[in-house]
């Protein structure tokens, strides 16, 4: 039996889910780096857009962070 990894994880959560925010991933899949795995997983032919969010933190100040939305993967013919 394989061993979960960052990147099957997160595929698995994208095909529940569809997006994933940096908190999402760090509090659902212990993916601190979520970043890092989308690199990975677009080299290897995933499409995965990223989408500049607004909201407000736990202060009430105005943060943007990184929405990242799962499209599918390329077809290499």
């Amino acid at each position: 039996m394989s061993r979960a990894t960052h990147e099957t994880r997160l595929l698995d959560w994208f095909l529940e889910h569809e997006t994933i925010t940096s908190l999402e991933a760090v509090l659902n899949l212990h993916n601190t780096r979520v970043g890092a795995t989308v690199f990975n997983l677009r080299k290897k032919g995933y499409v995965i857009t990223t989408e500049q969010t607004s909201g407000t933190n736990a202060y009430g100040d105005k943060v943007e962070y990184a929405t990242y939305r799962f499209l599918g993967k390329e077809d290499v013919d």
